[in-house]
């Protein structure tokens, strides 16, 4: 009801255009431009992998999230090709905040399972996971590589720094605003998705020797 209504917006007898941002799929009349984030999520265990990592959970976003099942997705295949099958003691579904990742991080210990690695939904989840291990004494990445997603600047301050994918959002936003304006000059009726593919920051929570330093935010 919401998309419909969307799409039927309207001001004196003129349809208002409307592009949409971060969905994970467009909608009749309506664009979407998005993060790739199968791919950003299986780039992420990938890199714990190649580093060694076999014991890796995962704090994703909440099941209903738009973006849960890319997500899920692109982490299990990047396990099934390196011949990992983690179970559900793993897995822990929560929210996008510091506290989220704090209290996920807690359980997962509270479970026993051993854990060399972390991928977190985003990197304020990353933050609280490596606040939870600072607070136990356990060296972050030694015994445990911690990996975010987003490249939001808490990210760079942490110690030590948090590896991530760093969302295009330049690109999202000039993309999403190329679309608008070509829907309002009437230069499109079907709906168009753009998938934009994140770039890997690799610091000092997945690798002892990564220089921390501060990345181009607005980098495509």
């Amino acid at each position: 009801e919401y998309m419909d209504s969307l799409n039927n917006l309207s001001k004196k007898g003129k349809k208002i255009p409307v592009v949409l941002m971060e969905t994970e799929d467009s909608y009749d009349g309506v664009d979407c431009v998005r993060v790739d984030y199968r791919y950003a999520f299986y780039g992420l265990a990938c890199h714990l992998l190649e580093i060694g990592r076999r014991h890796i959970a995962y704090l994703g976003c909440p099941p209903d999230a738009p973006m849960h099942d890319s997500c899920m997705e692109g982490f299990r295949k990047a396990l099934g090709e390196y011949g990992c099958r983690q179970g559900e003691e793993y897995l822990a579904n929560g929210g996008y905040t510091v506290l989220d990742g704090y209290n996920a991080m807690e359980a997962l210990f509270e479970r026993g399972p051993v854990i060399d690695g972390v991928v977190c939904a985003n990197d304020q989840v990353a933050s609280g996971a490596l606040q939870t291990c600072n607070e136990r004494s356990i060296p972050i990445p030694q015994s445990i590589a911690i990996a975010g997603f987003g490249g939001v600047a808490l990210s760079i301050v942490t110690t030590p720094s948090i590896s991530t994918m760093i969302a295009p959002r330049y690109k999202l936003g000039s993309t999403a605003a190329k679309l608008l304006f070509e829907r309002i000059d009437g230069y499109h009726e079907e709906s168009r998705t753009v998938v934009l593919k994140p770039h890997l920051a690799i610091r000092g929570s997945t690798l002892k020797s990564a220089v921390k330093k501060l990345d181009m935010m607005f980098a495509e």
